[in-house]
């Protein structure tokens, strides 16, 4: 009789233990996992940020070439003419291109790739009900995975003040790039 209380009394306790200890290490996978993931999101936009940033865009354009692609163009600098010693503006031509490639599901910023090889990115249409904006010439475009909204377009229809919006979901992948953890959705707005 002693010995079926005492095998009762451990079978409780290591099926407490054992409850335990599995949701330890679900809750540990679930919070490291999730973090990793909103980490590398975070990477991604930060680098987008700050790249679209320091270039300083003086407007933004859509690609004529490719969808979910826009160009961040800069057309004048300022610098000092060595002669005289004054501040001269200089006609350049510069653009950096954000790109996303559906193919290799990645984003990129001029030639750089933004996401991590061991992370899939897939992009999400930013409005589902058909809805359009309109572009720095006037016409309507749908929305897409990336795209921007021309706050006040000047006289010649240049959008010099916009935002700038991707909707993006990621995932861990394994070395066959197959899925291994939870998606993630995000969506972000950059005013310029």
């Amino acid at each position: 009789m002693e010995l079926l209380a005492y095998l009762a009394i451990i079978s409780i306790v290591v099926v407490l233990l054992t409850g335990t200890m599995t949701f330890a290490i679900r809750s540990y996978d679930k919070v490291s996992g999730q973090g990793a993931l909103n980490s590398q999101a975070n990477f991604i936009m930060s680098n987008l940020m700050t790249q679209a940033n320091a270039f300083n865009p003086e407007y933004i354009e859509s690609c004529s070439d490719v969808k979910n692609c826009f160009d961040l163009v800069v057309e004048k600098e300022w610098k000092i003419d060595f002669d005289t010693g004054l501040l001269v503006e200089q006609p350049v031509d510069k653009r950096i291109r954000i790109r996303i490639d559906e193919n290799t599901k990645s984003i990129y910023i001029g030639d750089m790739k933004l996401n991590s090889d061991n992370y899939a990115v897939e992009f999400f249409e930013i409005d589902a009900n058909g809805d359009y904006v309109l572009d720095a010439h006037g016409d309507k475009i749908p929305y897409d995975y990336i795209n921007f909204d021309c706050n006040d377009p000047n006289y010649i229809g240049i959008c010099q003040k916009f935002v700038l919006k991707i909707r993006l979901a990621i995932y861990k992948i394994n070395a066959e790039g197959k899925k291994v953890s939870k998606t993630i959705v995000y969506e972000n707005r950059f005013s310029f």
